[in-house]
């Protein structure tokens, strides 16, 4: 059988940036199942039955406005048993505006340039083949 290609799960807010998301990562040769964050934070869906159900390679999540607790808000899903030895990537819209609020980071920068969504399905396969 041959290997499957890496399944990233894509949480964001803005359904148009989901859905350009999930399009481009099926055409590049990774897999996606998307969920727009705020269904998680009210309640919605429980992530840690999103991640158990869907087994993703890597959990691509973004940080938005406002900054701090939303941050905070990923640092407790790292904590999860479910996101345990999945790598996780963070993508902003804005870097700079979200290590002014929280310090140095490792999120990428969410442009929507090819260039840009090319760096960030390298990190996907990176971390699918570490």
């Amino acid at each position: 059988m041959p290997p499957r290609n890496p399944l990233v799960a894509v949480f964001n807010n803005d359904p148009d940036l989901i859905n350009m998301l999930a399009t481009w990562f099926e055409t590049h040769g990774v897999r996606a199942v998307c969920a727009n964050l705020m269904s998680f934070r009210r309640g919605h869906e429980d992530v840690g039955d999103f991640l158990t159900r869907h087994e993703p390679t890597a959990v691509l999540v973004d940080v938005s406005l406002p900054y701090r607790p939303n941050w905070d808000y990923v640092s407790v899903l790292r904590l999860l048993p479910e996101t345990s030895g999945v790598p996780m990537i963070v993508t902003t819209a804005n870097k700079l505006a979200l290590e002014k609020a929280v310090g140095p980071t490792d999120a990428i920068e969410l442009s929507g340039t090819a260039q840009n969504l090319t760096e960030l399905t390298a990190a996907i396969m990176a971390a699918h083949h570490p």
